[in-house]
């Protein structure tokens, strides 16, 4: 998992992203509260979580995800995924060759 600062990058068993990022996705229960995204951090092998949950902490952390979350209000984005190309905004799940079309359109 990588966070990212602004001058400088940490990261936290960037190897285990990908399985993280599908374990995400597979839960059939959604992720309903924050403890479902603990459990899944501490399904992976070898991961320190209690670091991974001091690092969330982070002002720098929470700093960028109330600038985030701020930014989606004003742009009233409420889900995932949503692509900002352009002046276009596209919701949901597109496939691939749409997204290319509308960055190709955008440049």
């Amino acid at each position: 998992m990588a966070m990212g600062r602004s001058s400088e990058n940490v990261q936290l068993y960037p190897e285990h992203y990908e399985t993280f990022h599908r374990s995400l996705l597979e839960r059939r229960s959604g992720l309903q509260k924050d403890d479902d995204v603990w459990d899944a951090i501490e399904e992976l092998d070898g991961v320190d979580t209690a670091a991974i949950r001091a690092e969330s902490q982070a002002d720098w952390v929470q700093q960028t995800l109330a600038s985030n979350y701020q930014l989606a209000r004003q742009l009233n984005i409420s889900g995932t995924p949503t692509f900002v190309i352009g002046d276009n905004m596209l919701r949901g799940a597109y496939p691939q060759a749409d997204i290319q079309a509308a960055i190709d359109e955008a440049s």
